[in-house]
């Protein structure tokens, strides 16, 4: 775990982000499994604000007029920072590429 945590620290990830209340297990595992790469395998996102924008721009695309995808943005987005949802990690791991499923289980 210590060697995730110096990899991700030299990304620039906000380890010590107050969303992971000082748990830098959790911040470490956040990192390594949910945020975005590049092809390098270079962290894209650096704090967690970054990735919930992400997954709500996601989640609300499915609105067909801007006003509805904007309010629904905003709405899944405060869910998550105030921990009052948090999408399943396949969600978290996909949400804004159209290649990937957000499934756990398909065939």
């Amino acid at each position: 775990m210590e060697v995730l945590r110096n990899e991700i620290r030299t990304c620039g990830a906000q380890l010590d982000h107050e969303w992971f209340e000082g748990d830098e297990n959790r911040a470490a595992v956040f990192f390594d499994r949910y945020t975005l790469r590049d092809e390098d395998g270079h962290l894209i996102e650096t704090d967690p604000i970054q990735t919930f924008r992400r997954v709500a721009d996601d989640a609300a695309s499915a609105e067909s007029r801007q006003s509805y995808r904007e309010y629904w943005r905003d709405k899944f987005y405060d869910a998550m920072i105030n921990k009052h949802f948090m999408p399943g990690g396949r969600i978290l791991a996909s949400a804004g590429f159209e290649v990937l499923t957000r499934f756990n289980c398909f065939s």
